[in-house]
């Protein structure tokens, strides 16, 4: 399983943690639910606990997993995410890409 943080998902982040309170702040990927194309997922920015196992660092920034989302990736050739930030005239916000994300 790999992690993939765009450079601008890094810039935002980064700007999150300078204004958070954390002293070891780690992203943290949550599964809220499973669909018929994969989880859904949830992305927080919190403190990192020393009981943290497998945190996973890219592009500078700390990300930890949900088990429940290790375990799914860990199945399967195509076993990756990508952590993106876009921003256009409308709207802005994190996008998590999954590898094994499928589509009609």
């Amino acid at each position: 399983m790999t992690i993939k943080v765009t450079d601008s998902a890094k810039d935002q982040i980064k700007s999150l943690v300078n204004d958070s309170q954390f002293k070891n702040p780690v992203i943290r990927i949550n599964v809220s639910r499973f669909g018929w194309n994969g989880p859904s997922m949830d992305l927080v920015l919190d403190e990192l606990t020393n009981n943290e196992q497998d945190v996973m660092k890219d592009n500078e920034v700390n990300v930890v997993f949900d088990l429940k989302l290790k375990d799914y990736l860990a199945r399967g050739a195509r076993n990756s995410l990508i952590v993106d930030y876009k921003k256009d005239a409308s709207k802005s916000g994190f996008f998590i890409l999954n590898s094994r994300a499928s589509c009609c």
